[in-house]
């Protein structure tokens, strides 16, 4: 069997379908973010949901922390990787928060709460520090290097303070250079908290550096990043082939680190 591509349904399966079709793939669609796949892929690749068992080599199987947001914080934090302050106990809190839904996508849900004010947050919701910032940033990596790179811009009209597509705000992409090396160290390390092999993470940058603000197992792709994810697999496909060819045993890909153990490069200080 060849490549599969596994994806939520409901949620992730518009891009992975996309996927699929130039990888000339399969696409399966799983009930739940933690589903199971009684299939011996050749290599099986995981866009947007986790997998308990799976027989042959697979790509971001065990996500399961991405998908749920404050605990994907945690995991940065315990990492050493800066992000926003998690809210904890009761208002005041000293500073602006943000609050989202704990499984969220895109900018649809989210509520800016004042120092001051006093706002009833829905359940399930969790806090974090509003932190000011002139950029931010999608920096797609794969395989711990940078593949794709992105700024967003706004359009007339655009949310100033939260830059999603609903409101008003777009990806431009841009060449990856030396002088951005601690934006793409925040994003690698990012991707290894929560042990990934590819990720799409959102970095902002204000006065204090560069802050990971979530790590996306199923960003929405274009056309450029579209085919720096096919160039990717195809070259984790390869590495099966080749070894098939000159008959020698199949060898998974590089597996993600462990949650939590990644070496970590500090970020407070911005170049």
């Amino acid at each position: 069997m060849g490549t599969i591509i596994a994806y939520r349904k409901g949620y992730t399966g518009k891009t992975a379908k996309v996927l699929a079709k130039a990888l000339g793939a399969d696409a399966i669609g799983l009930m739940a973010p933690r589903g199971r796949l009684h299939l011996n892929p050749t290599l099986l690749i995981c866009w947007g949901v986790g997998v308990d068992e799976n027989a042959g080599a697979s790509l971001n199987a065990h996500c399961f922390a991405s998908f749920d947001k404050r605990e994907a914080m945690r995991l940065f934090i315990r990492a050493g990787v800066l992000t926003p302050l998690l809210v904890t106990g009761e208002a005041p809190y000293g500073f602006d928060t943000i609050w989202r839904p704990r499984h969220h996508s895109g900018g649809r849900d989210a509520i800016i709460v004042p120092e001051d004010a006093r706002v009833e947050i829905p359940e399930g919701w969790f806090g974090v520090q509003f932190m000011p910032s002139d950029k931010e940033y999608r920096i797609h990596i794969a395989g711990g290097q940078v593949i794709f790179a992105q700024r967003k811009v706004p359009e007339e009209g655009a949310d100033p303070l939260i830059r999603s597509h609903n409101r008003g705000w777009r990806f431009v992409s841009f060449e990856p250079r030396n002088a951005e090396a601690l934006l793409y160290a925040s994003a690698t390390n990012a991707v290894r908290a929560l042990g990934l092999h590819f990720a799409a993470v959102d970095v902002i940058h204000g006065p204090y550096g560069y802050a990971v603000l979530e790590a996306n197992s199923a960003p929405g792709l274009e056309e450029g990043s579209l085919q720096k994810y096919v160039e990717y697999f195809r070259r984790e496909e390869n590495r099966y082939v080749e070894r098939e060819d000159e008959g020698r045993v199949r060898v998974a890909p590089p597996a993600a680190p462990p949650a939590w153990t990644a070496a970590v490069v500090t970020t407070n200080n911005a170049g």
